[in-house]
């Protein structure tokens, strides 16, 4: 099915084949919710983005160092901003990904877990 590498040897070893699980999670979001749903969640997700570019003063959160950021915040909750910034990162890319390939199709109103 395409969702392991196998490679020969003694053992025989098995790699996941992450672009596989990256195509099915962006063709459920293609079946499951219209164009102008993706779209607003999109925007909505690049919105939370920016305000978090704009709380740690950089483009993305592997260049926020942990260390400085805890020093305006508890340790925790920078590590969880930063978390949550990067998994914001990754649904932008599946998002923008069921856009642009969208077939003409409806879908089912309701939050888009990406």
């Amino acid at each position: 099915m395409g969702m392991l590498h196998r490679h020969d040897g003694r053992p025989v070893r098995y790699e996941r084949n992450d672009a596989y699980f990256q195509w099915r999670r962006i063709d459920r979001i293609r079946e499951n919710y219209s164009e102008q749903e993706i779209v607003e969640a999109l925007s909505e997700t690049i919105d939370e983005i920016e305000d978090y570019r704009e709380q740690f003063d950089a483009d993305d959160p592997d260049d926020v160092s942990l260390v400085k950021a805890s020093r305006d915040m508890a340790t925790e909750d920078a590590w969880e901003a930063l978390s949550e910034w990067k998994t914001l990162e990754r649904s932008a890319a599946l998002l923008d990904a069921a856009r642009r390939d969208h077939p003409a199709a409806g879908g089912t109103p309701g939050h888009i877990d990406a």
